[in-house]
């Protein structure tokens, strides 16, 4: 379907606010709002989404795809956002041993669910946000059942940047934190390694999310 069929928020490309606007201003300005963003609609979103959409229509049309089809291809990075949110789903799946029909029925419920299939097409930030909340949440099970300073890494960069995509990411947060505070609690003896993989995931989820 055509960019502005079926969005939320997002109007056009060309009219200069809501989320099309936004991308654009990216793409033309390749700088932050130098102005209060509350006062175009849409810019006062975090812009990692924004960001990504703009190079990518850069990408294009520097290889020489017209501006319109540039525009109509940014659906792929989302169509690449939803799909990923699939997969990773299949595998947090099985990270809870779930095996044949109920490995296969909760990742069919998934891949054909009817918000999966409309942000696979949707240009505004839920679908790379949702996407990366899943990232969180599959990097928080495999630190749980083995923790590591690499792995809070990921939870904690994955985390910060679906916050930098859409602040409703920070959603997911409560529940990384009951996660962290149960192994903490269930290793008492580890107190020193925990508290400090627990200052590298603030040093760096907090300064992408905020």
């Amino acid at each position: 379907t055509p960019v502005w069929v079926r969005q939320h928020d997002f109007i056009d490309f060309g009219v200069g606010f809501g989320h099309g606007g936004y991308i654009e201003y990216f793409y033309y300005n390749k700088k932050l709002p130098d102005f209060d963003p509350r006062e175009v609609w849409a810019f006062f979103q975090p812009p990692l989404h924004h960001i990504i959409a703009a190079l990518w229509l850069g990408i294009q049309t520097s290889l020489g795809v017209a501006y319109r089809h540039a525009q109509e291809n940014v659906q792929a990075l989302t169509m690449f956002y939803a799909g990923g949110t699939v997969l990773l789903s299949h595998e947090i799946f099985k990270k809870m041993s779930l095996q044949g029909l109920g490995l296969f029925l909760p990742t069919l419920l998934i891949a054909f669910h009817p918000a999966i299939i409309l942000l696979s097409g949707s240009l505004n930030n839920d679908a790379l946000s949702l996407f990366l909340q899943v990232t969180t949440l599959y990097f928080t099970i495999v630190w749980y059942q083995k923790p590591s300073m690499g792995r809070v890494i990921g939870i904690a960069i994955s985390i910060g940047c679906s916050m930098m995509a859409k602040v409703s990411g920070f959603l997911i947060a409560p529940a990384i934190a009951l996660v962290f505070l149960d192994r903490w609690i269930c290793e008492k003896e580890c107190f020193k390694k925990y508290l400090g993989q627990f200052f590298v995931f603030g040093l760096i989820s907090l300064p992408l999310g905020l």
